[in-house]
C-alpha cells in the first residue's frame, strides 16, 4: 500500500512540481505577494499614456502594475509555428488583469498568450530613465507563465527598477522543428522573447524606463533562454539588452542540432514523437503522425496549423519517454550555434553576465526518475537516474562525465543517502 501511495504521489508530483518550483526558487529575487494581497489585486487604477495607447493600470502599495499587454498578434491559425508578428501599442487597453497563459503540458492554457506586464514605481515619469529588468520565467519550456504567484508585485520595483515579465510559447507551439516550416528549427518561443525585448526598446521610456539599460534575467528554462539570447548575438540587435543574469540555466549547453532527414534509427534520441516527424528534432517521416501521408511542404504546414491544441499535445504527450524540450540550432538560422560552441568561439553578446545555480536544485528533477529507476533504491539506480537527467540521449560522453561527477559530489555532500 505504501508503495502504491508513493507512486501516486510521484505521478502527481511529475505533473505540477515544475510550476511550484518557479514560485519558490525566485521568491527572494522578485518578492512574493502575501496571502492578504491574493484576493485584492489593486487599490485603485491609473491611466498611463504609452505609444498610441491609454492603459488603465492597477495601483498597489505605491506600485503601478500594467498587466496583460499584447506585444504580438495571437499566434493562431496561419500564425501558428511562425515568427511572431508585433502588435502596436494603441487604443484603450484594460491592463488591470493578466493575459492568458500559454498552452501548458497538461493541455491547459491558450495559444493566444503573447502578453507582457510592466511594473513600475507610482511616481515614475517618462524621461526618468529607470533601469529595466525583463524576467523570463522557467518551467522546462513546457510550463509556467508571467502570472505565476511570486512574479506579481515584484520587490525590485521598490528599489527603483521597472520590471517587465513576459509570456512566450511553450511545448510544441514554441519549440517544434519541422522541415516544412518557414524556419525548420522552430524556436518560436525564443523569437517571442526577442520580440518582447523589441517592444521594451520601443515603449519602455513612456513608462519611465531607460531602453539603454535593460537586464534580462531568468531561472531554469528562463536562464537557459537568457543564455540562448546571449549567443543569438549575431542574429538579433545588440541593443535589445545590456546585462544578463542566469539562475540555474546552464543545463544542456550543447542543445540539439538540426538533424538531417531520414537519420538512422540509432541516431534518434529517446522521447521523439511525430507530428508528421519527431518533435525533439527534425526527420522527414511523413508516413506517421496526424500530418503524415504527404511530402508537400505547403500541405504539411496547412495540416500542422489545422490541428487542435489537444491533437498537438496528445501527440507530444505520447512520447515513449519524458524528454527535455530544447532549442534547435543550425548555421544561418535564428540560433546559429549551440550555447557551448558559441561561448567557446566567443560569439556571444559582449555584456556583463551574472550566473549561478540554486543549491541542489537538481534533486527535485531527479525525483522525476524515481519510478523509472526503481525509486533509486541502490547506487546503480541512482547513478542511472542522474545520467538520464543530464545525458538523456546517452550519446554525449562529456555529459556522461558531468553526470557521474554530479552524482559523486552529491553523495559526498549528503552522506548517508546510500
Amino acid at each position: 500500500m505504501k508503495q502504491k501511495m508513493c507512486k501516486r504521489w510521484l505521478r502527481d508530483f511529475h505533473a505540477f512540481f515544475l510550476s511550484v518550483i518557479l514560485a519558490i526558487s525566485v521568491a527572494a529575487v522578485l518578492g512574493c505577494s502575501s496571502s492578504d494581497d491574493a484576493p485584492i489585486f489593486f487599490d485603485r487604477t491609473v491611466e498611463i499614456e504609452a505609444g498610441d495607447a491609454t492603459l488603465t493600470c492597477a495601483v498597489k502599495d505605491d506600485m503601478i502594475a500594467c498587466r496583460g499587454i499584447r506585444y504580438a498578434e495571437p499566434p493562431v491559425g496561419n500564425l501558428r509555428f511562425r515568427v511572431p508578428e508585433p502588435r502596436d501599442l494603441e487604443g484603450d487597453i484594460d491592463a488591470t488583469k493578466f493575459g492568458s497563459v500559454c498552452v501548458q503540458n497538461d493541455k491547459t492554457g491558450s495559444e493566444d498568450c503573447l502578453f507582457l506586464n510592466v511594473f513600475l514605481p507610482e511616481d515614475a515619469e517618462p524621461g526618468d530613465d529607470l533601469p529595466v529588468m525583463v524576467w523570463i520565467h522557467g518551467g522546462a519550456l513546457i510550463q509556467g507563465a508571467s502570472s505565476v504567484p511570486g512574479y506579481d508585485l515584484p520587490a525590485l520595483v521598490k528599489r527603483g527598477v521597472i520590471v517587465v515579465t513576459i509570456n512566450y510559447r511553450l511545448n510544441a507551439f514554441g519549440f517544434l522543428p519541422h522541415p516544412a516550416l518557414e524556419d525548420a528549427t522552430g524556436n518560436f518561443g525564443l523569437k517571442d522573447q526577442a520580440l518582447a525585448l523589441e517592444w521594451v526598446q520601443e515603449y519602455i521610456s513612456d513608462f519611465g524606463g531607460d531602453p539603454g539599460n535593460v537586464t534580462i534575467f531568468g531561472e531554469s528554462a528562463g536562464g537557459h533562454s537568457v543564455l540562448s539570447l546571449l549567443v543569438n548575438a549575431p542574429t538579433i540587435p545588440a541593443t535589445l539588452f545590456h546585462k544578463a543574469i542566469v539562475q540555474s540555466g546552464s543545463y544542456s549547453p550543447a542543445q540539439m542540432p538540426l538533424m538531417p532527414s531520414n537519420p538512422t534509427e540509432a541516431s534518434k534520441p529517446n522521447g521523439y514523437f511525430y507530428l508528421g516527424l519527431p518533435f525533439a528534432n527534425v526527420w522527414t517521416v511523413h508516413s506517421a503522425g496526424p500530418c503524415g501521408g504527404t511530402n508537400v511542404d505547403t500541405e504539411i504546414r496547412a495540416c500542422l496549423r489545422s490541428l487542435t491544441v489537444d491533437q498537438i499535445m496528445d501527440t507530444q504527450l505520447a512520447a515513449p519517454a519524458w524528454s527535455w524540450i530544447t532549442p534547435v540550432y543550425a548555421a544561418g538560422t535564428f540560433l546559429p550555434k549551440n550555447i557551448q560552441t558559441a561561448l567557446t568561439d566567443g560569439d556571444v553578446a559582449d555584456v556583463p553576465v551574472m550566473i549561478g545555480s540554486n543549491l541542489h536544485e537538481g534533486t527535485l528533477f531527479a525525483g522525476l526518475f524515481l519510478e523509472q529507476f526503481g525509486y533509486m533504491g541502490n547506487e546503480t539506480q541512482y547513478r542511472d537516474g542522474v545520467s538520464a537527467l543530464i545525458n538523456p540521449t546517452g550519446m554525449d560522453p562529456g555529459a556522461e562525465a558531468v553526470a557521474q561527477a554530479a552524482a559523486t559530489h552529491y553523495l559526498t555532500v549528503a552522506p548517508g543517502t546510500t
